[in-house]
């Protein structure tokens, strides 16, 4: 095992040992310690550390040890290399090197038994413990869903932060807040290797040490040492070999435990980026996932994922809250997939209220798509999500008084359904929407199946409820224009919602109808 220079320089001092001179590169690594008798016996292509009795010719090796006895031996530090130690003590150079050898072993011992225990299926908060001893400080573990957290049982918390995340399993928000604003959850996507930060911050206001790690190239868990002394190099290095062995458990937990590890995922990726599959591999695949091919299918996009930390703990929330639906964690937002088989359908209205309340316990936003019956579509419905999200993150503030006394009124502020959104994207002058317009006219359009009803009856219903719309729902004015009996027309609507399935004396519907109809051919 390599060490740094840096630890003998701590370990002596905690000894009590005078230290006289530090090695200026403390970084830098060495093998083994030795007393000079053995130093010639050293294996080729080790740094052994020899201590030397004070200064000779014959003791040209650096780095090394050189240990003083009085204040008048102090002018031998300028014939010491760099690297070399210089240290005052009375005891004999064979008790220190045994000393600083006991030492060293101890955290050889201890690397072994964190192997071990990560070979016999250990969980973090065991290698905490175990490590203990040997750091010294508070050290907390979090995934990025909080579903599995772990920190130093004996030792407490010396900071606010830290302490919030041992009582309660997850970080405060006001830190969240400013890890957001300091970019740090951006940073972290881009990184996994070990960060010190020797100073106080706006966060925590002590020296600390950090550890990203990632899976499948996005942010994956957090390791955090929070110190009261100034981070030295020993110290992270103490602290990089045990994140070494959390790492082998928190992979374990991935593989094993973790809801958003899915074998489904891939699959639901490429099917919301509409790269389908024939009819007939789409359906072996869907199946192969528990995902039906024929049902009723609905997608919702969760943003604002900052407000609570991270993507993937806002999409663990919502799979707590609806344990049936299918995710994808994106980079900031959670695409959610509610499906039932058919005959089934009732769930989907159950299954949205759960998220819906997820979501408002989160204070976060979601955009709905149009309820679709097949699966193929489903790229479709995501677009439909992500059209609601963003325009109802702008202009849901003006639904406020209209759905006072609703049922709607509990998410007018969160949950934005895309019938009622959906003319603000047709009429945006700066969104380039040409290619979805067309895609939904011609895939998934109720118009579309009015349209189609007509051909094969020979019949104008597709008339009739452009007709009704379009006079705000006079049915007198619709038999004057058509010619056409009271009753014939209140029966042919009657026909029209179950073709639509849209309720027509709903504004949000009536408006988003009256948009399909001005963007047909």
């Amino acid at each position: 095992m390599h060490f740094p220079l840096d630890i003998l320089t701590n370990h002596l001092a905690d000894q009590g040992v005078e230290i006289v001179k530090a090695p200026a590169h403390p970084r830098n690594q060495f093998d083994w310690v030795t007393a000079v008798s053995d130093f010639l016996k050293a294996p080729a292509g080790q740094t052994i550390v020899p201590i030397f009795e004070s200064i000779s010719t014959s003791t040209s090796i650096t780095p090394k040890i050189v240990v003083t006895r009085s204040l008048s031996d102090d002018s031998t530090v300028d014939a010491l290399a760099p690297d070399d130690l210089l240290i005052r003590t009375s005891l004999p150079i064979s008790l220190v090197a045994d000393r600083v050898q006991r030492f060293l072993f101890e955290i050889i011992q201890w690397n072994d038994k964190m192997a071990e225990m990560v070979d016999e299926g250990c969980i973090s908060l065991d290698l905490l413990k175990e490590s203990e001893q040997i750091i010294g400080k508070y050290i907390g573990v979090s995934d990025a869903t909080f579903s599995y957290i772990a920190h130093t049982p004996d030792i407490r918390p010396i900071d606010d932060v830290s302490l919030y995340f041992v009582e309660n399993g997850n970080y405060p928000l006001d830190a969240i807040k400013k890890t957001r604003e300091q970019g740090l959850l951006k940073r972290w996507e881009n990184q996994d290797w070990t960060v010190v930060h020797p100073k106080a911050n706006g966060i925590i206001p002590y020296p600390t040490i950090s550890r990203v790690m990632k899976r499948n190239g996005m942010y994956a868990a957090h390791i955090l040492l929070v110190s009261d002394t100034p981070v030295t190099a020993s110290m992270r290095f103490l602290f990089d070999l045990l994140v070494a062995k959390i790492e082998h458990c928190l992979q374990r937990h991935w593989m094993t435990e973790n809801p958003l590890d899915q074998g489904y995922v891939y699959f639901l990726e490429e099917l919301f980026k509409g790269n389908i599959y024939g009819d007939d591999q789409l359906a072996e695949r869907a199946e192969l996932h528990g995902i039906p091919y024929d049902g009723v299918f609905q997608v919702c996009v969760v943003g604002s994922a900052w407000k609570v930390g991270s993507s993937r703990y806002l999409a663990k929330h919502i799979l707590e809250c609806e344990p049936r639906c299918k995710i994808v964690v994106g980079d900031s937002e959670v695409t959610i997939l509610l499906c039932a088989w058919e005959g089934e359908e009732e769930a989907i209205d159950q299954m949205e209220a759960n998220v819906f309340e997820a979501v408002r316990m989160m204070d976060v936003e979601v955009g709905v798509s149009e309820r679709i019956d097949r699966l193929e579509l489903a790229a479709l419905a995501r677009d439909e999500a992500s059209i609601a999200l963003r325009y109802g993150t702008l202009y849901s503030n003006r639904y406020v008084s209209f759905d006072e006394g609703s049922a709607q009124a509990r998410y007018t502020r969160i949950a934005f359904r895309f019938h009622r959104y959906f003319p603000y994207c047709a009429l945006d002058q700066f969104e380039s929407n040409s290619k979805f317009i067309t895609r939904l006219l011609s895939l998934d359009n109720p118009l579309t199946k009015l349209q189609e009803v007509d051909r094969k009856r020979g019949s104008s219903d597709l008339e009739i409820l452009r007709t009704y719309l379009y006079h705000g729902g006079r049915v007198n004015i619709v038999c004057n224009k058509l010619h056409m009996h009271r009753n014939t027309v209140l029966y042919r609507l009657e026909k029209i919602r179950a073709i639509v399935s849209y309720d027509l004396d709903d504004s949000d519907n009536v408006q988003y109808l009256r948009t399909l109809f001005f963007l047909m051919p």
